[in-house]
């Protein structure tokens, strides 16, 4: 399950494919703009680096 949520073993063109596809549903919701950029920023701060933050 971790390897699936792993987004430092991805490259960086699907990361980046990922967010932004993940940013046009949100934005299509009908969500603020400021929302959005704070729960992707959130999402992907956790994701890429949370092997960072397990290790300590």
């Amino acid at each position: 399950m971790t390897a699936i949520l792993d987004l430092a073993a991805l490259g960086i063109g699907t990361s980046t494919l990922l967010m932004f596809g993940l940013m046009v549903v949100l934005l299509l919701t009908g969500m603020p703009l400021a929302f959005v950029t704070l729960l992707m920023a959130l999402v992907f701060a956790l994701l890429g680096f949370g092997a960072i933050f397990r290790c300590r």
